[in-house]
């Protein structure tokens, strides 16, 4: 898994359950266009805040990485890593997607 990453989502439907994706990796990807990667081509169905800015600075993607909330458009991947993703607050739409 080395020239691949894992991404580990907390999904709200029909009941609160993880599911796993594994991307290739590719240098300079961001959780964001993780995120991205798994709704075009693996899992439609997946809800989130896509960017508005794209430059951390509106927020909008904000997500719980790890357990610290992050915003996905500035968190880069490394790797042969597994990322256990949140969403930011308890205020769930679907998914990754919250009420701010």
């Amino acid at each position: 898994m080395e020239n691949h990453v894992a991404i580990k989502i907390l999904r709200s439907e029909p009941q609160s359950h993880f599911d796993t994706y594994v991307l290739p990796f590719s240098e300079g990807l961001t959780l964001l266009g993780a995120l991205r990667q798994i709704a075009a081509a693996i899992d439609p169905t997946l809800a989130f805040r896509d960017s508005h800015c794209g430059r951390g600075v509106c927020g909008a993607c904000l997500v719980r990485v790890e357990g610290q909330v992050r915003r996905a458009c500035c968190t880069p991947l490394e790797a042969g890593r597994e990322y256990r993703v949140e969403p930011a607050n308890s205020r769930v739409i679907r998914d990754l997607a919250v009420r701010f």
